[in-house]
């Protein structure tokens, strides 16, 4: 399996190849219909992520020593850049996910092309889906 900082580097690569930020928001349009559907438990209050400014629901649980993360949103933009998290974190170990640094937004030149509200919902996702791993542990 590739490091996440290589799979975030080939992510880079496809969001730069794109020509614009229509593109780029059509892309995570995309990417979000590729998102499984979710387990019908997820959806329920203990899950909901309570910094963004769509409803996002998260679930991060380790078996055998693998993460598994479920989620999903009422937005379709938050959708896909929640397929990417899932890309990147789904099926690794906990410590890898634990000494995980990333700026998602940052490293896909997304940030320009979303509000400062929603940029920081989405840039304590990370911090979430650790903290809701360790308690997972």
């Amino acid at each position: 399996m590739t490091t996440i900082e290589t799979e975030l580097a080939q992510l880079r690569s496809e969001f730069d190849s794109l020509p614009d930020g229509f593109a780029r928001y059509s892309y995570l349009v995309e990417l979000a219909a590729l998102l499984p559907a979710p387990p019908e438990r997820l959806r329920q209050e203990q899950n909901l992520y309570r910094g963004c400014q769509s409803q996002v629901w998260l679930a991060v649980s380790a078996e055998n020593g693998t993460v598994r993360l479920d989620a999903d949103s009422d937005t379709l933009l938050i959708r896909g850049l929640l397929y990417l998290f899932r890309d990147l974190l789904d099926g690794r170990t906990a410590d890898e996910v634990l000494s995980a640094r990333f700026d998602l937004l940052g490293a896909l030149s997304l940030g320009e092309h979303f509000n400062a509200q929603r940029t920081a919902g989405i840039a304590g996702l990370l911090g979430e889906i650790q903290r809701r791993l360790k308690n997972a542990l």
